[in-house]
């Protein structure tokens, strides 16, 4: 298969999860797979958090949010459509936001999957003041938010993993089976992870 012939042409080949290894290993079982971290582990040392300070302010002030305040960074999937789901997402945000003290911001992140339709649905219902960041002009500007927030909540792999890279407090939401977090969960021993459900 073309996957085989590729994968005999590499000289080194890793993935980020043993979920991964094992699909490639079905294709040739005698190939070298390493499980190595995402590379976003590494982002504070390319990105020292000092650096973003500028950036982090002057995006704060370019939406009328004081540069100084405290913020939570939150990231929503498409989870599910529905009104009712719709408003116990806000009611949870407002309820974060407010025993944090911090202002709630939430970055879309990508425009795949509804995200950007449930975001600003999301900040609609919310009670208090909240924003939806949908002027991305570089990636240090999300680097930026999630670098000086107080916490990050939401289903970003690598929104969580780039908060952690720089130690701020995130908490990953996924299905129990996801790959993904299954893979954060393994190398790192953190159960800052739960579930929709939950």
């Amino acid at each position: 298969s073309l996957i085989r012939q590729t994968l005999n042409k590499c000289s080194y080949i890793s993935v980020c999860d043993e979920t991964s290894r094992k699909y490639l290993l079905r294709t040739d079982p005698d190939i070298e797979v390493a499980v190595v971290p995402d590379t976003c582990w590494e982002v504070s040392n390319l990105f020292p958090k000092t650096s973003l300070l500028e950036t982090y302010t002057r995006n704060l002030t370019r939406h009328n949010i004081e540069p100084h305040s405290k913020t939570v960074v939150f990231h929503i999937d498409n989870i599910s459509p529905s009104s009712e789901s719709l408003e116990k997402i806000a009611s949870a945000l407002d309820t974060i936001a407010t025993s944090l003290n911090a202002f709630p911001i939430i970055i879309p992140l990508t425009r795949a999957n509804g995200n950007y339709n449930t975001s600003y649905n999301v900040a609609s219902l919310m009670t208090s003041r909240s924003i939806v960041i949908d002027d991305i002009y570089a990636t240090t500007d999300i680097i930026a938010y999630l670098a000086h927030c107080s916490a990050y909540i939401g289903s970003s792999k690598q929104a969580f993993i780039t908060a952690s890279a720089y130690g701020v407090p995130a908490i990953c939401i996924g299905e129990a089976n996801n790959n993904n977090l299954e893979s954060i969960k393994a190398l790192t021993g953190s159960n800052a992870f739960i579930s929709p459900s939950q």
